[in-house]
């Protein structure tokens, strides 16, 4: 937020004769509100990706030596993390370019005024969608945990779907909802450092 009010100083928004039905600030509020959704759905696709090609490499490496599972060798656990690393650097791209270049397009094409709007679209839902992913996600993942520690329930159509549950809540809770807080500090400060451009 005070990033955002640095930006407002700099470019002088609180001098605007421009009203809020102008065509110019409902564009970079519905742009900056709906900025934050494609961004989440970008870092949970990335985690999926990744999901992926693990399960591909595990099952890889059971196939190949069959001991694995009977506890007479050991994995390869750094072609694992490799895995990761390398999918993680290479899906995040698109999220990244995402943050730093709409900033950059919605202010040099509409104009300060439209990036305030954009930003304080985005800032609003951001707040209200990274608390839903962090809690929500908790609360799905903490499910499956409570239903597993009643024995009775396991197996039952009830533990499938806290199962399913901890799925969606895991990159809820680790990924989108912690990565919005970037999101927000990221196109803010992009703002603030084109801001002297667009005076």
């Amino acid at each position: 937020m005070y990033i955002f009010t640095t930006y407002g100083e700099i470019v002088q928004l609180h001098t605007v004769g421009m009203g809020l039905l102008s065509p110019i600030i409902i564009s970079g509020l519905l742009l900056g509100a709906a900025l934050p959704f494609l961004f989440s759905s970008l870092a949970i696709g990335a985690t999926g990706s990744a999901a992926f090609q693990m399960v591909d490499e595990v099952r890889r490496q059971f196939r190949d030596n069959p001991n694995i599972l009977e506890g007479r060798a050991k994995p390869d656990y750094a072609r694992c993390v490799d895995i990761c690393t390398k999918n993680a650097l290479k899906e995040m791209i698109r999220p990244v370019l995402l943050v730093l270049l709409s900033p950059i397009t919605v202010g040099f094409l509409l104009g300060k005024h439209a990036l305030g709007a954009m930003l304080l679209g985005g800032l609003s839902t951001s707040v209200l969608l990274s608390t839903f992913f962090t809690f929500g996600g908790g609360l799905w993942d903490n499910a499956k945990k409570f239903i597993e520690r009643t024995f009775w329930m396991k197996g039952t159509p009830t533990h499938a779907a806290a199962v399913m549950g901890d799925l969606v809540g895991d990159p809820l809770k680790d990924v989108a909802g912690p990565s919005l807080n970037i999101f927000m500090k990221l196109t803010n400060m992009t703002a603030l450092l084109i801001a002297p451009l667009l005076l």
